[in-house]
């Protein structure tokens, strides 16, 4: 449920634009489905209260498929799936929404504009799902029946039918199905005679769509798997005659190139700064690779030479004082400017030479490195085949044509079952099941709205949780959602479903439990959250976290008809000893406990209260839950273990 600013656009304007062909397309896509909660304006205000409170249970049961829409003044709430691809049976969507205005001088006639964008108001969102006590419940009240009024009139839904849902077909907003609701208790018939068969009915079908997927890919994967068998066997004789290629070259190649690199550096450290020596031009000269260099060392040498005969020529000059005439002095600069350039030919040379034996060695070095790196290549090819082709056999293996005809033959059965009931091709073989369409065949085999029977609050052989969660910003995130999803998903499917009723509040504060304890009068207080060794974390008025001590909790729950509480959090076995003598049964941890255990132990324990057995059954299946799947079992109970909550006379 997300809350969208309408600005000053009447709600029926609003409506209008939320029906639009082309709104509905970019919103929820053409196989979705709306859903409008209506009731009478006396019931209003509790009606509509309550929906508020659970948000977060009615959107873990309606988001997959179904928009769930409120109205709360000028403002709406949408959910929809999103994504270029369509996967039914994955539990979790996007959300989207839009917006007709967010500023006051934005006439109706802006809804035309293709450059309007529409948009949530984040800020809503976040207060109606976590602060509804905040959301102004008479203003929700009466904008809802002004809704409720106009789409009355729109649909033509009948004042008998009232309280109830109305379903629209997003690719088609002309068709409508009308859902009806117990009056005597109406948000209870909702989720009993409306969202849990619509939730246990798309769980069915989304097993359907798995499968089909599934056998789809594993037909393909069995075409490819016969493709690359045949095209891998060439690749393989490829790769062999390039293996045995690199395999030469690292042997031989290597040998040979290492050996003339070490003749190389020996070459280097000979004539390092040492050129004017003769024996070492001489070792030079005779050494087997050093013919790069022997004519750079010969003319080194020669350019030495000549620089040593002008050198002496200088001397001589610069002794010879009587002699001096104009015409040496002309001489003697002119063999000074030829010494100049003889010296830098020399240092040039000098430069040559070292160049030469550093790109000799370097050149040797990558040789060697390449050698290395092809055969590195090559074995690495190699075996890359031979796993694919391992991977392709034993998916053959495994999914033969004798296994796929079986896969088409068992969804072919399902097929026909689900045909059975009602449903065509547009919910099973589109690529993008009809939402509606599931509706309808629902409302045809009446599996939807009241039958007689109203579940109803409280009395004996019920049970009623209070599902309390709280992760704080400033504690480390928990997947609190998932685990009350798991949750919802599998009390729709035990045996006493009907006497069960789950509320669930998150966010939980010291004050809220006071207000939802009062207020729901559960008989089983489910916390789930962070907890210490002095009491379970809370959140606080200021965004932060508090601790709340056993003792406390021992004086709040006293006299107040709690018979079990699950403390599924850190450390809260001393929490549910001290709480012990105030409720009959007590669960708590004696060490850490992650996600995933908390999870497992949750839907196991509860699974087992809703099918009608004992506290200490259901114990132990949670625990052995927990063991089966390697996590370590930290859960430790207290009390009346042989408690029963629900049992036969229910039914």
């Amino acid at each position: 449920m997300e809350i969208v600013n309408v600005g000053t656009i009447p709600v029926d304007e609003a409506i209008e634009m939320l029906l639009d062909p082309d709104n509905l397309k970019g919103l929820i896509g053409w196989h979705g489905a709306l859903c409008f909660a209506l009731v009478r304006e006396m019931m209003a205000p509790g009606f509509y209260g309550h929906l508020i409170d659970n948000v977060a249970t009615i959107d873990s049961t309606t988001r997959d498929h179904v928009a769930f829409i409120v109205f709360y003044g000028r403002h709406s709430g949408i959910t929809r799936r999103a994504g270029s691809e369509y996967h039914p049976y994955l539990a979790r969507y996007e959300v989207q929404g839009f917006s007709v205005s967010n500023e006051r001088d934005i006439h109706v006639e802006s809804r035309l504009d293709p450059r309007f964008q529409l948009e949530f108001d984040s800020q809503l969102r976040e207060q109606f799902r976590y602060s509804p006590s905040q959301v102004d419940r008479p203003t929700l009240s009466q904008r809802m029946g002004n809704a409720s009024r106009y789409l009355m009139e729109r649909y033509s839904v009948p004042e008998g039918a009232l309280p109830c849902l109305l379903f629209v077909d997003a690719s088609d907003p002309t068709k409508r199905v009308i859902v009806e609701l117990s009056p005597r208790d109406p948000l209870q018939s909702l989720y009993n005679h409306a969202l849990l068969p619509i939730s246990q009915e798309f769980a069915d079908l989304s097993g359907f769509w798995k499968r089909r997927d599934e056998i789809k890919r594993n037909q393909y994967r069995v075409e490819r798997a016969n493709a690359d068998l045949c095209e891998l066997s060439g690749k393989i004789s490829e790769c062999d005659e390039r293996l045995n290629r690199a395999t030469e070259n690292a042997t031989t190649g290597v040998e040979r190139y290492s050996n003339e690199l070490n003749q190389w550096k020996e070459i280097e450290v000979a004539i390092r700064g040492r050129y004017e020596d003769p024996l070492v031009v001489s070792k030079i000269e005779h050494h087997p690779v050093a013919c790069r260099v022997t004519g750079k060392l010969r003319s080194y040498q020669y350019r030495l030479a000549e620089a040593k005969v002008i050198e002496d020529r200088l001397l001589l000059a610069s002794q010879d004082v009587a002699s001096s005439s104009p015409q040496l002095s002309l001489e003697t600069a002119q063999m000074e400017k030829r010494l100049g350039r003889v010296r830098q030919s020399i240092e040039s040379k000098s430069a040559h030479i070292s160049s030469a034996v550093k790109e000799a060695i370097r050149f040797l070095e990558n040789a060697i490195s390449r050698s290395k790196s092809e055969l590195d290549s090559a074995t690495r090819d190699r075996k890359n085949l031979e796993t694919r082709i391992s991977e392709a056999k034993s998916f053959l293996r495994s999914h033969n044509s004798d296994t796929l005809v079986e896969d088409e033959r068992l969804l072919a059965d399902l097929e026909l079952s689900l045909r059975t009931r009602g449903y065509g091709d547009d919910v099973l073989t589109d690529s993008s099941p009809a939402a509606f369409s599931v509706i309808k065949v629902l409302q045809e085999r009446k599996r939807l709205g009241v039958d007689g029977r109203v579940s109803h609050y409280g009395g004996p052989n019920t049970m009623r949780i209070l599902f309390l969660a709280a992760n704080p910003s400033q504690t480390s995130p928990l997947d609190l959602e998932e685990e009350l999803r798991s949750l919802e998903q599998e009390l729709r499917a035990v045996r006493f479903r009907d006497s069960i009723t789950l509320i669930a509040r998150h966010a939980a504060r010291p004050d809220d439990l006071v207000r939802h304890v009062r207020e729901h009068k559960p008989n089983v207080i489910h916390f789930s959250g962070h907890g210490s060794t002095t009491g379970i974390i809370l959140r606080d008025d200021t965004g932060g976290y508090q601790a709340v001590e056993g003792t406390n909790l021992r004086r709040f729950l006293e006299g107040r008809g709690v018979d079990l509480v699950v403390l599924n959090a850190c450390y809260s076995k001393g929490q549910a000893a001290t709480i012990h003598g105030a409720v009959r049964v007590v669960v708590g941890t004696i060490d850490a406990v992650g996600d995933e255990a908390a999870r497992r132990f949750t839907v196991a324990f509860y699974r087992s209260l809703g099918n009608g057995l004992s506290v200490r059954e259901a114990f132990r299946d949670g625990g052995d839950a927990v063991a089966l799947h390697g996590l370590i079992d930290v859960f430790h109970s207290g009390g009346d273990l042989d408690l029963t909550f629900v049992s036969a006379t229910d039914g």
